[in-house]
């Protein structure tokens, strides 16, 4: 690809408690809140800061992993996944220093993304794709974000 001029990124995610957890041999889900994802029905347990930190390192070790396999960057995929439930006042009703206000459901995110860039150094693209509206009532959306 790159003989071609073309650039190559790979998407980093968790997918938190949109897991499948009833069949396999899964672990159990986990996420920011004890509370059950409407489309997988999963009910995750709340994750400590203990699990925060070494999600946080995991998504660190996928990113080094991208740039040791000489791809140009990675994109860490929030949305209804890990981090953007973090984000969501749906999912996260945490009362600690990662819940509660919109600064403090975002600390999660922000984190991983210093972890990161920490470890790829400045010459590795790293971006987040995020919807910023939930289109659900009580979610996040273009009204909500700033009044959260």
């Amino acid at each position: 690809m790159h003989g071609y001029g073309a650039g190559l990124m790979c998407q980093i995610t968790h997918m938190g408690r949109r897991t499948s957890w009833n069949s396999g041999n899964w672990l159990p889900t986990m996420g920011p809140s004890a509370l059950r994802d409407p489309a997988h029905h999963s009910v995750p347990y709340e994750m400590d800061r203990h699990d925060i930190a070494r999600v946080t390192e995991a998504f660190a070790d996928a990113a080094w992993r991208c740039r040791e396999g000489v791809l140009d960057g990675c994109e860490i995929l929030a949305t209804t996944h890990l981090l953007g439930q973090f984000l969501s006042p749906l999912s996260n009703v945490r009362q600690d220093a990662y819940g509660g206000p919109l600064e403090n459901r975002a600390r999660f995110l922000l984190e991983v993304c210093a972890t990161v860039r920490d470890r790829v150094g400045d010459d590795f693209v790293v971006g987040v794709r995020y919807a910023a509206d939930e289109s659900n009532e009580g979610g996040l959306g273009s009204g909500l974000i700033a009044n959260r």
